[in-house]
């Protein structure tokens, strides 16, 4: 709590649940702390009401698409209509959600994103290719493998979904044998990245792979206390508030981890949008985002993150601690979960 008042993070106390604007003042607030941590901003008492009045103007709004099936540009790359074609090796890199444009460090306004339609792992290539081709509407798809024929597996998806990104979370699944062998297949399949191939305490191996596939930690990296020496091998961190132990460790950890040039993604473990919120500000910084937690769920809180598709964007109010009056009834924050 002392490093979030010294911020103007802290949210006050009372009697009854926290006012949707002094949740909101919260919300933007975080944001303004997150650019100023990741950023070293000039913010001199970073406040909503400082950082709206700042000289730098706010980024502009990203546009929402024309069409249902397809994100903006500036949030991710449009794609060929097929993308069999082996990608290119002479650097590795991952497509980023990113605009070119860095964030401005003043500015408090939240970023419209996108995340990826996670695909479980299913008993056969077919199942998984129907998965896949039913989450139409999502470009980015996110496929759980292990290591029971993973290449027959993506090229059952590739052939589903020749438009989409695809990446690859092994779950610490694969051997280092395993994980050489399929390097070269994925790569003529367009695969974008591998998450976790190998487990925990086996990143020692990937030290000089010549990859033309990025390859990212989750597991490997739960949190500050990790060693650095195990991200090297690493092009890319996975970070969950669930691992970290929440945002203000998660924007340490996301600003180590920018430090050491490694891309960004962020995560989460399921949960409601009230999950998805703190880990919407980690988004800002993230080139891959993986905040589909609720779409598992039978149903989210009544004032929910707003998805559109792929699209997730923050609703304009009452997503933490807001009173909803109904006849006869206050609902208050510990009761918003739709039943």
């Amino acid at each position: 709590m002392r490093r979030q008042a010294e911020y103007g993070l802290a949210p006050t106390s009372g009697k009854h649940a926290l006012s949707v604007s002094t949740i909101s003042l919260y919300v933007e607030n975080v944001v303004c702390y997150a650019n100023k941590l990741i950023f070293q901003g000039r913010c001199e008492n970073p406040t909503a009401s400082s950082c709206v009045k700042a000289k730098s103007p706010p980024p502009p709004n990203v546009e929402p698409s024309r069409t249902r099936y397809r994100s903006p540009s500036s949030v991710w790359p449009s794609q060929p209509a097929a993308r069999h074609t082996p990608c290119a090796t002479d650097s590795k890199s991952v497509p980023s959600h990113r605009s070119n444009a860095q964030p401005d460090p003043s500015s408090h306004r939240a970023r419209r994103t996108s995340t990826v339609c996670t695909i479980g792992l299913l008993d056969t290539p077919e199942l998984m290719a129907r998965a896949a081709a039913k989450a139409e509407v999502y470009p980015i798809l996110k496929v759980k493998l292990d290591g029971d024929d993973p290449v027959e597996r993506m090229e059952a998806i590739r052939a589903a979904r020749p438009d989409a990104q695809l990446v690859v979370d092994a779950n610490q699944g694969f051997t280092f044998d395993l994980l050489k062998d399929v390097l070269e297949p994925f790569r003529a399949l367009g695969i974008s990245m591998i998450e976790q191939p190998l487990k925990r305490g086996e990143d020692s191996q990937l030290a000089g792979l010549e990859s033309p596939i990025p390859i990212c930690a989750d597991e490997s990296c739960l949190h500050l206390k990790d060693p650095p020496s195990v991200i090297e091998g690493y092009d890319m961190i996975n970070i969950k508030l669930d691992k970290t132990g929440g945002l203000t460790e998660a924007l340490l950890l996301a600003k180590q981890a920018l430090a050491a040039g490694k891309k960004l993604m962020v995560g989460n473990m399921g949960g409601t949008s009230l999950s998805m919120a703190p880990a919407f500000v980690i988004a800002q910084l993230c080139d891959l985002i993986d905040l589909d937690g609720p779409f598992i769920l039978k149903s989210d809180c009544i004032v929910p993150m707003i998805y559109n598709d792929a699209s997730i964007d923050l609703p304009a109010e009452g997503l933490w601690g807001a009173h909803i009056e109904r006849p006869g009834e206050t609902v208050g924050m510990f009761q918003m979960i739709r039943m």
